[in-house]
C-alpha cells in the first residue's frame, strides 16, 4: 500500500481506487475486496491496521454499506 496509495493487494485480485485521500482509496479498495469474496473482513483490517489508515474505524460500516460476507 505504499508504493501504490489507495491500492489492497488481495488473495488474487489487486484493487485501487484513485480520487480520494489515500486512507479513503484504501478504506474502498480493500472494503470492495472483501465484498467480492477475495479477502476476509479480518485479513483486510489488519492490512489496513498495518498500514496506519486513519479511517479503519469506519471500516465496519462501510462493508456493512457494501453486504459484504
Amino acid at each position: 500500500m505504499q508504493q501504490y496509495p489507495g491500492a489492497v493487494a488481495g488473495g488474487s485480485l489487486l484493487v485501487g481506487i484513485s480520487g480520494f485521500p489515500a486512507d479513503v482509496d484504501e478504506l474502498l479498495s480493500a472494503a470492495l475486496l472483501v465484498h467480492l469474496g477475495d479477502l476476509t473482513r479480518d485479513e483486510a483490517k489488519t492490512l489496513l491496521t498495518q498500514a496506519g489508515n486513519a479511517y479503519i474505524d469506519r471500516f465496519p460500516a462501510l462493508c456493512d454499506t457494501l453486504h459484504a460476507p
